[in-house]
Parts: structure tokens; sequence; C-alpha cells
């Protein structure tokens, strides 16, 4: 038996990255799961590898999340696949790491699209179905959403506006009575293909140092916590924080 067994799950940016891994990791934990990315191609590619294994337990969608008229078909779609929504993950996002005076407006405008409009259509939209019959929503956040990162403007702004947000739909939808738990994982310092494109080995022993454990995240870590915060384990949880940082925010 899986943890996930008989849920439903759309993760967003699922075509790579800590998405696609989350992908993987739910399915294997028994879930069905809608690949939602604006990578049509790489989305249709991941789809038909996983459903080797996972057959038809896993299907694909070409989402821009800031759409909103993509994220009603993206949901209407699942539940004419799967007949149900249990579980979304907000994990497509954008990084653009400027300074203040670097950056342009236009480099705030998108990060705020990507970042916060697309997890906003998204939470509005299955909250809608979900209501119901209950479900959790993960908004994939980030240490810059936590401290301010002096040369991430864009990206921090639009990861501390995530997390706030996703602290007021938890409370509006436990008020409400509707049995939907809203949290955020924020990641920090995790071995993703992105990061390793970014800095040498060099560049990344020096990260190490600035991590209280000493090592880096694996895009496991940050999957575990997903799949915890999409299981009925954490039906008592919702609008948290769970800082996967190796305790960086914890000596700020």
């Amino acid at each position: 038996m899986g943890r996930l067994d008989s849920k439903v799950a759309i993760i967003t940016g699922g075509a790579s990255g800590l998405g696609k891994h989350a992908v993987s990791m739910m399915l294997a934990e028994g879930a069905k799961v809608v690949i939602a990315d604006l990578n049509d191609d790489l989305g249709r590619k991941v789809c038909d590898e996983l459903s080797r294994q996972f057959q038809d337990k896993v299907h694909f969608v070409k989402l821009d999340v800031t759409d909103e008229r993509m994220w009603q078909q993206t949901i209407d779609e699942t539940i004419s696949k799967f007949d149900q929504i249990d579980i979304l993950v907000n994990s497509a996002g954008i990084s653009i790491s400027k300074n203040i005076e670097a950056m342009s407006l236009e480099d705030l405008r998108k990060s705020l699209a990507i970042n916060v409009e697309g997890p906003y259509l998204g939470m509005k939209a299955v909250i809608e179905v979900m209501k119901s019959h209950g479900g959790s929503i993960i908004n994939i956040g980030s240490m810059a959403g936590v401290v301010g990162l002096s040369q991430a403007m864009p990206y921090s702004t639009s990861k501390g506006a995530l997390r706030l947000m996703t602290k007021s739909v938890a409370v509006y939808c436990a008020k409400q009575g509707y049995n939907i738990r809203v949290n955020t994982v924020n990641p920090a310092y995790i071995r993703t293909p992105m990061l390793e494109g970014v800095y040498n080995d060099e560049q990344i022993e020096g990260l190490k140092t600035l991590i209280p454990l000493g090592k880096l995240g694996t895009m496991a870590d940050v999957s575990q916590a997903i799949v915890y915060l999409s299981s009925d384990e954490s039906s008592f949880i919702t609008g948290v924080d769970i800082n996967i940082d190796g305790g960086v925010n914890a000596g700020k």
C-alpha cells in the first residue's frame, strides 16, 4: 500500500527538476499524477517514460500557469481522466537573480506573474473542486522568500509574497470548513541539475560551508516533504512553512 493510494495530484513544472522528481515519487506512493508544464515536448516525453512503469496513472497537460483559461482546461482534463483532484503542487517557477539596481520593472512583473499569480490561479481553480471533499495544496517556495537575497530581488520578492499568500489561503479554507490544507515547502541549496549548471565543483563545496549540516540537500529531501504534506499523515498541518535547508534559516 502506498501513502497516496487513491489520490489524484496535479504537479506544475512537472517535466523537469524538482517537479519531475516529485511526480516520480508520488507515483511510486500510489497517486495518479497529471504533469502540467509549458514545455509540451519535454512533458510528453517524461509522461511516456513514466507510463512504461506506471501505465495509465500518469497524464500530461500543457499549462501556462499565468493563463486562467488553461488552468480551467487542466482542471477539466484531470477530472475527465481521473474523476477527482486531491492534491495540487505548485512547483513551476522562475528565478531572476538581479539586485534592485540591475533589475527592470519587467523582471519584477515576470517573477510575480509566474511565482505568485500562477499559484494564485491554480489554488483558486482547484479549491472549487476540492471544497466538497478536501485536499492538500503545496506551494514550492524558497529560502529566498524567508530571508532577503540582495542579488535576487525579483525572486525574493515573489517567494516572500507566495509564503503569505499560502498562509492567507490556508486560514480561509480552514475557516470555511473546506478541509483543504495549504502549506509551503522552502528548499535551499538543493543539488539539482540547475544548480550544477550554475556552480562548478569548487563553488558547490563553498556552498556547503554555509549550511550547518555541511552538505547540500537532494531532490528526494524535497519530494519526501511534498509526499508527507500530500498524505493523510499531515491532516492537522496547514498554513506552515517547511524549510528544507540544512539549518540555514535556523541560524538567521
